[in-house]
């Protein structure tokens, strides 16, 4: 190398300046190199790494309680970062790879993801609490036939708009849809402004509002799901692991 790293004399071998430089550096070098295989292994484990995660904001009521805690204790070494979007927003983000798991509500399809159901879960009616209505103890889908509904747009949550117009359509009638809007508790919000009435996952229950009453609907038929939205054989261990635990945790 054309670098004096060590100074000999007849009674000792000492390192020149240089050379500790060197020694020191190598020292680091191997320790650094030690704590990175050890923190591959631990990313192949599904131990630690980074977890980004796509949601709903009606999954912050009920899921993702159930499921982040008992992650978090077992993977303490897990960074995770969560961004709010639709269901359409969050299927192109993971076809991107912008996230890596997704939660949200069936009904969903798009080619390429897997959806894994976790939790059922019934629908209920959002209305004004003068509304007449909010009398009843519970509301049967077909009493909405001349009632302005709220609903999130279809552009949004393709799944769920399709499936409400087609429990209108069993019951004999077309929605008379007031307002499109997204996420749930803008139209919760909405509800309390007396533009109409929304159909909604009953975990939105927790949203609580003082115009606002919920009422189960009759229609028992008809349930919702919260679930688990990822990539296709998807290969990460940490995204295994989530998903494992998620459906240890849920009935379903």
């Amino acid at each position: 190398m054309g670098i004096l790293l060590f100074e000999r004399t007849k009674r000792r071998v000492a390192l020149t300046h240089a050379g500790r430089v060197l020694f020191e550096r190598a020292r680091e070098n191997i320790a650094a190199l030690e704590r990175s295989f050890a923190e591959a292994v631990s990313v192949s484990r599904g131990e630690s790494g980074h977890l980004s995660i796509g949601l709903l904001g009606s999954s912050a009521f009920d899921l993702l309680p159930k499921i982040l805690s008992p992650f978090r204790a077992a993977h303490l070494g897990v960074a995770f970062r969560f961004r709010a979007m639709t269901i359409t927003q969050q299927i192109e983000a993971l076809h991107n790879r912008q996230i890596d798991v997704g939660i949200v509500r069936t009904p969903v399809r798009s080619d390429g993801i897997e959806i894994i159901r976790l939790e059922e879960e019934d629908l209920m009616v959002a209305l004004h609490r003068h509304h007449p209505l909010a009398k009843e103890p519970a509301i049967a889908i077909r009493m909405l036939a001349e009632e302005p509904l709220l609903i999130s747009a279809r552009a949004d949550a393709v799944g769920y708009y399709e499936e409400l117009v087609a429990l209108c359509a069993r019951a004999g009638f077309t929605p008379k849809i007031a307002c499109e809007a997204q996420p749930f508790t803008t139209l919760i919000g909405l509800v309390a402004a007396q533009m109409g009435i929304a159909v909604l996952p009953a975990a939105l229950r927790a949203v609580h509002l003082d115009e606002v009453v919920y009422r189960p609907l009759q229609d028992h038929v008809t349930k919702t799901a919260s679930a688990l939205a990822i990539r296709h054989n998807e290969t990460s261990p940490l995204v295994k692991a989530f998903v494992q635990l998620a459906q240890k945790h849920s009935p379903a």
